[in-house]
């Protein structure tokens, strides 16, 4: 299939033909763009020739189709200013400062609110006689 790409182990290696490897266990992947990656362990014993017969499955939508079957439409440009993008708002001195100081104060209240004083250890009888 012209346009795949073969790799060996993670290699890649020419479609020209008979591919050498050594005795073992080999990883092979063969790639399209417009069809599913085929992938397959591969065991080779000594002397011996391996055929493989790769069935690659063509993805259900390609692009080159919705290219075709797309109508004109206009795309949607964001407001420019001096050909910069506009800061989303969460990302203005404004709103840091805002939030920052939100947490300060509930850090603040539930502090005082849960924190019974240095006194209040007088308080607590331990032992009583």
């Amino acid at each position: 299939m012209s346009g795949a790409s073969i790799f060996v182990d993670g290699k890649r290696v020419p479609a020209t033909g008979p591919i050498p490897v050594t005795v073992g266990t080999h990883a092979l992947r063969v790639t399209h763009p417009q069809y599913r990656d085929f992938v397959r362990f591969v065991d080779v014993t000594f002397d011996q020739k391996v055929s493989i017969d790769v069935d690659m499955k063509r993805y259900p939508v390609v692009a080159d189709s919705m290219r075709q079957d797309r109508k004109d439409v206009t795309p949607v440009e964001p407001v420019r200013t001096g050909g910069v993008l506009p800061r989303p708002w969460y990302r203005e001195w404004w709103a840091v400062a805002g939030f920052g100081a939100l947490v300060l104060t509930g850090t603040m209240a539930i502090a005082y609110y849960t924190d019974p004083g240095v006194g209040a250890d007088r308080k607590v009888v331990v032992d009583e006689q």
